[in-house]
């Protein structure tokens, strides 16, 4: 279990570590020091098992749908920074407390992937009729479950991707969370102006997610095959 723990803390460590032209490590490591710690420190206090922490960011991505599906896509916004924050947690309370386990690094794993289909399924019925912008959060979608994919089959055959690809999942949920408040703000601004007009903040962060995603499955991948051929 021991050793176990430290592979799960060094790599949480790289990956905390790895820099990306959207997110440098000095955010990642001020959001983890200033937002992250201290409810760390309050959950190992009242004794939250991580699986717990796991399943409660889960139900937080319906409320994520939900947000999205009734157009409230300001709170939204915010509301995936809060779910995000959760999905960093589970793991180090699992580090802090020595309850790193096979059984919870899989729950994590199925559980983000559920969390990654709620969220976009929430923006496709927010812009269910618009049929370009509905094709390009389907393609998001995919991309969105491919990229983790790989990684995971990737760390299967003992090739290492870290700082492979910027659209890791904390890019992701930077993007679509900025994109939503951006966008929600510029949509109000203008409505004294320009009655009707759409969340173009939003479906700029969704274009580039859907490009980005797909770009990193590319890297990754031919990463993955280069180093296998060597």
């Amino acid at each position: 279990m021991l050793k176990a723990n430290n592979q799960y803390s060094k790599l949480s460590e790289e990956r905390l570590n790895e820099n990306s032209i959207i997110l440098r490590s000095e955010l990642r490591h001020w959001w983890v020091s200033k937002i992250i710690t201290p409810i760390e420190k309050l959950l190992i206090r009242y004794k939250i098992k991580p699986n717990t922490i796991t399943l409660a960011s889960t139900a937080l991505s319906i409320v994520t749908f939900i947000l999205y599906a009734k157009g409230k896509v300001l709170f939204a916004g915010w509301w995936m920074f809060f779910q995000g924050s959760l999905d960093i947690l589970d793991g180090r309370v699992a580090r802090a407390t020595n309850q790193v386990s096979k059984q919870g690094e899989l729950l994590d794993s199925v559980m983000d992937r559920y969390q990654d289909s709620a969220v976009l399924l929430g923006v496709l019925y927010y812009f269910r009729n618009n049929s370009f912008m509905a094709s390009v959060i389907l393609l998001t979608l995919v991309g969105t479950l491919i990229v983790p994919y790989v990684r995971a089959k990737a760390d299967s055959v003992k090739v290492n991707l870290a700082g492979v690809g910027i659209f890791q999942r904390p890019e992701r949920i930077f993007i679509l969370g900025m994109g939503s408040i951006l966008g929600a703000f510029v949509r109000t601004s203008l409505k004294p102006f320009f009655h009707g007009i759409p969340n173009y903040g939003l479906m700029l962060a969704l274009v580039f997610l859907c490009l980005g995603t797909h770009w990193t499955a590319v890297q990754r991948i031919k990463t993955t095959l280069n180093k296998l051929s060597n």
